[in-house]
């Protein structure tokens, strides 16, 4: 901001303003290593986040400009088949992972 600019005094329109900021949210910005271990459940990260890895198949592009709509449905389904997945599984294994109320057959059998 220059000197002397004040809200009441602007220099820029709004228009030039927002071309100004779209312009510099459309440069590329330096990569981090290890943005895999920012968002280690990726159906958490913000849908806007400009950088990858995602956990959906939508292009960066959309996840830097939008829409973002089709990102939460998407993130929502995947979000809903990985409950669904964990929910079988948890079944499927529960029968086996319980404490039986019978005796071990690993014990050794009482004399």
């Amino acid at each position: 901001m220059p000197f002397g600019i004040t809200f009441d005094t602007p220099v820029l329109s709004d228009a030039d303003a927002y071309d100004i900021a779209a312009f510099m949210n459309s440069l590329e910005r330096p990569t981090k290593p290890n943005l895999g271990k920012d968002f280690p459940n990726r159906l958490q990260k913000p849908v806007d986040t400009p950088y990858g890895p995602y956990a959906d198949a939508l292009p960066p592009k959309q996840h830097k400009y939008g829409p973002f709509n089709p990102i939460r449905a998407k993130v929502r389904e995947l979000a809903q088949r990985l409950d669904r997945a964990l929910a079988s599984n948890a079944t499927a294994l529960g029968k086996f992972s319980r404490p039986s109320r019978r005796k071990s057959i690993w014990l050794a059998p009482e004399s």
